[in-house]
């Protein structure tokens, strides 16, 4: 029985980690095929120039 429950218990550790693995691979793969973070911030500038802070009318708004 002991033994048994000890098989079961290595079965989900030895899944995780190859989870674990597997995203690390993932997010290797993401970073090799697009080496362009400053292309991300770019964009976040661009969207924030179009919409110029609407929360902020708000918060005014509500005082």
């Amino acid at each position: 029985m002991s033994e048994k429950k000890k098989d079961e218990t290595v079965s989900p550790d030895t899944n995780s980690t190859s989870s674990e693995a597997v995203s690390e691979e993932t997010i290797t793969t993401l970073n090799n095929s697009m080496p362009s973070e400053p292309a991300k911030s770019e964009t976040i500038t661009t969207l924030n120039n179009s919409m110029p802070a609407p929360p902020a009318l708000d918060l005014d708004g509500n005082k």
